[in-house]
This record gives C-alpha cells, structure tokens and sequence, in this order.
C-alpha cells in the first residue's frame, strides 16, 4: 500500500512503535526517505546509521515493530487520511483487519460506531476519499448530525420542512437530494415520522405538523408513561433494536437523552457511564442541565 512520508513520520512518531518518538521518527524518515517501511522490514539493523541511535534502542524498535505488524497497513491508511492516532488506535479496535475496508466503503459508519468520531471528522475522512457530496452514506449521516444538533438545543425532534432545509444547508446539497434520503431512511427505520397538532395564536386555530425523531427519542417520549424499572427497560430494548446508539452532542460528545427518560433511569439500580445532557422541551419549565 503506497504511503505518504507524512504519512509514515507520523505512523514513526505516534508512539505505537517504542523508541521511535517524533524526533526519531523525522530523523528516520529524513535518513531513508520513501524506503523506510522497507527498511524497518527487512534490514532493522540500519537504523544504526541514523544519528542518535545505538544497538540498545534498535532492539527495542525491532520488539515492537515486530508486535506491531498487523495494525501497520491500517495505521499507515488513516494517518494518511487525516485520522489521528488516538482515533486511528478506535477504529482498529472497532473493525480490526477489516478496517480499511470499511473506511473505503462507508467512512460515516464510524460516526455512528465509534464513541468521539463524529459526522465532521467523518466527512473530512469521506472527502479525501473522493465521496459525493450527495452520495447517501453522506446525507444519512448528515441527517443524523443535524437532529443531535438540534438536540442539543433542546429539541427531542425536528420539524421536517425545518430539517431539510438545515441539514441541505450543512450538507451543501439540494433539498430534493436530502428529502429522497430521509424518505428511505423512515423506510429503514433510521428515523421516525409522527404528526403533532399544536394551537397557534397567529392563526387563530390547530395546526398539524410533521415531527422527524431520532428512534430513541421517540421511544422515549412515547412509552414511558409509567413510571416502573420494565417499563424503562422495555423502552431501552425498543432503543437497542435499532441500528443507531443514543444520540451524543457533536461537540462534546455528551450523551443527549430526554429529561422524560432520565427522570425514569435515575431511580434506577444503576450508574450512568457516560455523561448526560438532559433536554427539557419535553417539560418546558425544566431547563435544560448536564449530570455526571
């Protein structure tokens, strides 16, 4: 697999190779330029020839470079596409061998799998990959990011007009592109459609409006009338049915849950892992907080 020397300097210098830190890394790379990897392959013994290394340090690369192997060509293939190394080091565990593969045909599936990655850091990876802006991986992915953020701000859901519009505004793509894509995503159950009928005063009358939810908030807004441990475990399983994880804030990545489904889960036998973000528009006189 043909690699950048950035790419392989910051594969050197990441620290998954021990006795190889940044300086050593750029000294190496400087050394032997493109043939590197070749080198550190089949004639370790050379990095004797590079200023500051000694027979000490070159047996501890070569332990390393040795236990290192299999993750090499992956490491190598992210750095090369803009992933750090503390994401590149998830990704691995996430897909293991399959992971270029998997980064190759759907990049946006890491915002969805792998906790810290989100749909930017995703598209940025898709960019360099050549991916359309209107493929649909990316508008699915974007349709997703743009319901956390607006769940950030408080909302379990989106008005579909609204939505289309922000999310054709995030994606850079026509609004026709990201309806067709949320049509096959409520066929797929990515998402869900529901009416709401509210009073307007400007109108003077009911007003019926299409609601898009993210499944766990749907859930959770509509079968938790209960206020019992199986009622909440039975919303949970409902949740877990579906393909997508509780929605996390895009820049924090702090969980995003209902204040209706916290107040259940609190009184639980359990502790939360993860940080929460409470969101109170389903109990307007509640502001929205962030629990431990």
């Amino acid at each position: 697999m043909p690699a950048t020397i950035y790419g392989i300097e910051k594969y050197l210098g990441s620290g998954l190779i021990k006795g190889v830190g940044p300086k050593f890394a750029r000294r190496i790379v400087q050394k032997f330029g493109m043939e590197t990897l070749e080198i550190m392959e089949t004639d370790i013994r050379r990095l004797l020839d590079v200023e500051g290394i000694g027979k000490k340090r070159v047996d501890q690369i070569a332990e390393s470079w040795e236990k290192q192997k299999e993750i090499k060509n992956v490491m190598l293939f992210l750095q090369d596409h803009g992933v750090n190394t503390s994401y590149a080091a998830k990704i691995y565990k996430q897909y293991g061998n399959e992971s270029i593969s998997v980064v190759k045909e759907n990049p946006f599936r890491l915002a969805d799998d792998i906790w810290g990655i989100g749909f930017r850091t995703a598209d940025q990876i898709a960019q360099k990959l050549g991916i359309q802006k209107e493929a649909y991986v990316r508008l699915r992915s974007g349709i997703m990011y743009a319901l956390s953020d607006l769940a950030e701000e408080g909302h379990v859901y989106g008005e579909k007009y609204q939505l289309i519009k922000h999310a054709a505004q995030l994606l850079e793509a026509e609004e026709s592109s990201v309806i067709m894509t949320m049509d096959q995503m409520l066929k797929d159950k990515d998402l869900i459609q529901d009416t709401k009928i509210s009073y307007q005063e400007e109108v003077g009358a009911d007003v019926r409006t299409d609601a898009i939810y993210l499944p766990p908030f749907f859930f959770s807004e509509y079968h938790l009338g209960h206020f019992s441990a199986s009622s909440v475990w039975s919303c949970i399983r409902r949740i877990q049915s579906y393909r997508i994880s509780m929605p996390c804030c895009p820049r924090t990545n702090v969980v995003l849950m209902p204040w209706v489904v916290y107040s259940h889960m609190k009184s639980l036998p359990f502790r939360m892992i993860y940080p929460i973000s409470l969101l109170s528009n389903v109990y307007p006189a509640v502001s929205s907080k962030s629990f431990p």
